[in-house]
Order: structure tokens, then C-alpha cells, then sequence
């Protein structure tokens, strides 16, 4: 498939005050003809995007209507996102944000380490794309790479550090345990110690005053039990 195809297929983008609820998910067979009027409408190459139906996430809206859609290529490690076409009248910005956190997921899903685009709307760039440099680009794999087309990079985090960054985190969190530990065995310590303290001030008071109460009265005790 060649992937110079254009890049943001949407007709108008109005602003909207608040945003319709979205529903982002994979597109189905079901779902070919609205994707087919969604491609002709945005001047996309509906024939030829057909046969990779499955790559595409799709969002609709409250009512079920398809609103805008994107391919997401995967190999091995690489993620491709294309294609994107968004609905006229339907709010861009909300699409789009709906159509990455449905994309993120299938990226941690199949841990795909990078992820590449040739949409260069604005939202792409604020939510961690990056124009990728010539090196990357030179080591693009081969199924996905265009020299002919600027490329924008997201990198996920690196499969081969995952492991050691949950290591990390697991390493952090047994030490924060056990500080809590600590710190509770210590405050029960010093709560003992005070018990404590106030037991033996409360019995020493006691005693001292039995021993005034008899060195006052000694006959106390003969009163007390009548003798």
C-alpha cells in the first residue's frame, strides 16, 4: 500500500461549546459503508482503504453515527497512524482526542514502541509527536517508509526497558512499605512508652498519696474496717 496519501481529510472543523460524547472503538464489516461515505466525502481513496478495514479505529457519537476515523498500521514495534478522516460538522478537536486514547491502548496492548504519522494537524504535535530527524527516518522498517512524505514520531515507552521500569516502581514501592512499617512501629513504640509512663506516674501518685493519708491519720485503717 503506498501511504503517500493525503493527510487530513477533514472538510470543516466548527468549534463546539461542549463536546458530544464519543465512542472510539475498531471498525467492523458493519461498519464499511458509513467508513466508505466518510472517505468519498473527505477525498480519501475509498476502494484502496477498504482492504485494510480492520486497521481502523473509528468514533461515533450519541446517536451511533460515525464521526471521523484513522488507520493504524502495526509492525512489530512500529505503529502507523493514517488516513485520519473526520466528518464535516463534527467537532476535530473532540474526534481526534477520542480517536488517540483509543489508539494508546491498542499501542500498550501490542507494545509498540513507536508510533508514526504523516498527519501534521496541531493536536498531534501537542499530545508528543515530533518531526522525526533523518536518522529516524533512515530506519524506518521498510513496509511503512516513505522517504517522500515528512514523518512525525511518538515514542512509547521502550519494550526493553518496561521490565526494568516496573522493577523500579516495585523497588519504590517496597520502600515506601516498609518506611510506613517503620514509622508504625515507632509510633506504637512511643505510644507504649507514654502508657507506660502514665501508668507509673498514676501508681507512684497513688502510693504517695496512701503514704500521706497514713502519716497523717494513722489510724485510718482501723476506722475503715471498724476496729
Amino acid at each position: 500500500m503506498d501511504y503517500g496519501l493525503p493527510t487530513t481529510a477533514s472538510l470543516l472543523d466548527f468549534t463546539l461549546v461542549e463536546a458530544p460524547a464519543f465512542q472510539a472503538r475498531r471498525a467492523t464489516v458493519d461498519d464499511l459503508p458509513a467508513l466508505l461515505e466518510l472517505w468519498q466525502a473527505t477525498g480519501l481513496p475509498g476502494e484502496q482503504l477498504e482492504q485494510f478495514l480492520t486497521e481502523f479505529q473509528l468514533v461515533t457519537d450519541e446517536q451511533g453515527a460515525l464521526c471521523a476515523a484513522v488507520g493504524l498500521l502495526i509492525h512489530e514495534q512500529d505503529g502507523l497512524i493514517h488516513s485520519e478522516a473526520i466528518a464535516a460538522g463534527a467537532n476535530a478537536a473532540a474526534c481526534r482526542a477520542a480517536l488517540w486514547r483509543r489508539t494508546q491502548i491498542v499501542v500498550r496492548n501490542q507494545g509498540i514502541a513507536r508510533v508514526w504519522t504523516p498527519e501534521d494537524d496541531p493536536f498531534w504535535i501537542t499530545n508528543g509527536f515530533q518531526l522525526a530527524t533523518s536518522a529516524e527516518i533512515a530506519a524506518m522498517p521498510t513496509a511503512i517508509a516513505n522517504p517522500d512524505i515528512k514523518w512525525f514520531l511518538h515514542r512509547s515507552i521502550d519494550p526493553s526497558r518496561a521490565k526494568q521500569i516496573v522493577n523500579e516502581q516495585l523497588a519504590i514501592w517496597e520502600a515506601s512499605r516498609l518506611q510506613e512499617r517503620e514509622d508504625f512501629t515507632r509510633t506504637i513504640g512511643s505510644l507504649r512508652s507514654v502508657a507506660l509512663l502514665a501508668a507509673a506516674l498514676i501508681i507512684g501518685g497513688a502510693f504517695l498519696l496512701a503514704a500521706y493519708v497514713f502519716w497523717r491519720k494513722p489510724d485510718i485503717l482501723q476506722k475503715v474496717f471498724g476496729r
